[in-house]
């Protein structure tokens, strides 16, 4: 009895050791947020709304180890999203500064205008920005991040903005790093083939939906366009309104299951792991 006693407690000791390896990381997580609405009371109220949400790595619960990709990933994700106001100021800084320059760029533009015509568009802008993580595995993390903004107009403007990161670097991961066509794109048999496989990718949402069809499609622009993001299960390129389409069809995700794209991928990388090494 005793040696089965032993032998379920070792069993349990290695059951636990091994779940501990595979376990995700915890990355402890700080939220920047600011808004202002000064349309909240009235319609004839000049001015910019903003909406501001940003969630960064809160350095003060990461290892020293760990602190200078964290802060490395900090770097690029800021620079991307607010540039050129960041340039390595505290997140808190960085979003002054570009709200400021907003409404400097507002006011420029409100003296070009009768301002008798408050409350019209060219006299309410909006400007929102979010930049949130997605999936957050042992070595890799995914962000997704969108820029809206309205300055009159017919429609506003939205641009999403999509990464992924080795935790163990800091370093974004670009299609150079992942995949086998990168160096040789636009000229090989693994790029065109790659191409051909999100056009297969797009028949089929068309066929699948009302919102768009084949004839609303810039097929000449369909390619790999470097923003994207990935799931448990596959490979997400993310288009916005206009770039592959001719009309107003929106914006458009790309979803190739991870078993078509392996044939693409360089093995040994943190996302080729992930994916087909559990």
């Amino acid at each position: 009895m005793k040696k089965i006693t032993l032998f379920c407690l070792l069993a349990a000791v290695m059951l636990f050791a091994a779940s501990c390896r595979h376990s995700e990381k915890t990355i402890v997580f700080q939220n920047y947020e600011y808004e202002d609405n000064p349309f909240a009371e009235t319609d004839d109220t000049v001015g910019v709304q903003f909406s501001i949400k940003i969630q960064l790595p809160l350095m003060e619960k990461v290892n020293d180890a760990q602190r200078p990709m964290m802060q490395a990933m900090t770097d690029s994700l800021l620079t991307r999203l607010l540039e050129p106001y960041y340039n390595g100021k505290a997140p808190d800084q960085a979003i002054k500064d570009y709200c400021d320059s907003i409404r400097g760029e507002f006011n420029d533009w409100a003296l070009l205008d009768d301002p008798t015509e408050s409350g019209t568009p060219n006299y309410q802008w909006i400007q929102e920005l979010s930049l949130v993580p997605e999936l957050e595995t042992e070595q890799m993390l995914v962000y997704n991040g969108s820029i809206y903004a309205y300055t009159g107009g017919e429609h506003p403007s939205t641009t999403t903005l999509l990464f992924l990161f080795d935790l163990n670097t800091g370093k974004q991961l670009t299609e150079q790093e992942l995949f086998t066509w990168a160096g040789d794109a636009p000229n090989s048999e693994s790029y065109n083939a790659f191409v051909e496989l999100m056009k297969g990718m797009i028949r089929k949402m068309c066929d699948a939906t009302d919102d768009f069809t084949a004839d609303d499609i810039d097929w000449d622009n369909v390619a790999p366009n470097g923003n994207f993001k990935v799931t448990k299960d596959a490979l997400v390129y993310h288009f916005d309104v206009y770039e592959i389409t001719n009309t107003n069809a929106g914006p458009i995700d790309i979803v190739l299951p991870n078993h078509e794209v392996k044939q693409f991928m360089k093995e040994g990388t943190v996302l080729y792991d992930y994916w087909f090494k559990k």
